[in-house]
């Protein structure tokens, strides 16, 4: 499977804030994320991300969902988030069964307060 593509950079005035729609995939999209222990252990680790806010998220049987922004450093790629997320829950649920996809697929959803709708930044 090819690698998603990436989010360009994006210029901002820092009086807007930017958020991110971020979508996670198992290796070979293998369905291991719908049982419990692995929602709890997702539920533990949204909790303790400490550079992002985790706005909404939806987990699916082979990837996950996310809408989150950065709590303070715009400069925080989404891969910041990805890797973080992904190391947590490996950490969390000890040994992990399974891999995730080398990268992730993204999307500015918001470019500022004013800005309504969405801007495809790239393909996924």
């Amino acid at each position: 499977m090819a690698e998603p593509p990436r989010l360009p950079a994006i210029l901002l005035p820092w009086d807007k804030s930017i958020i991110y729609f971020v979508t996670i995939c198992v290796k070979d999209r293998r369905n291991v994320l719908a049982r419990p222990e692995i929602f709890e252990a997702i539920k533990t680790v949204i909790a303790q991300l400490r550079k992002w806010h985790v706005l909404a998220g939806v987990i699916m049987p082979d990837h996950v969902h996310w809408v989150v922004s950065p709590v303070e450093d715009r400069d925080l790629s989404v891969g910041d988030f990805s890797h973080g997320f992904k190391r947590m829950l490996r950490k969390c649920l000890d040994l992990q069964p399974w891999e995730w996809q080398r990268r992730c697929f993204d999307r500015a959803l918001t470019l500022g307060r004013e800005s309504a709708g969405q801007m495809d930044l790239c393909e996924g």
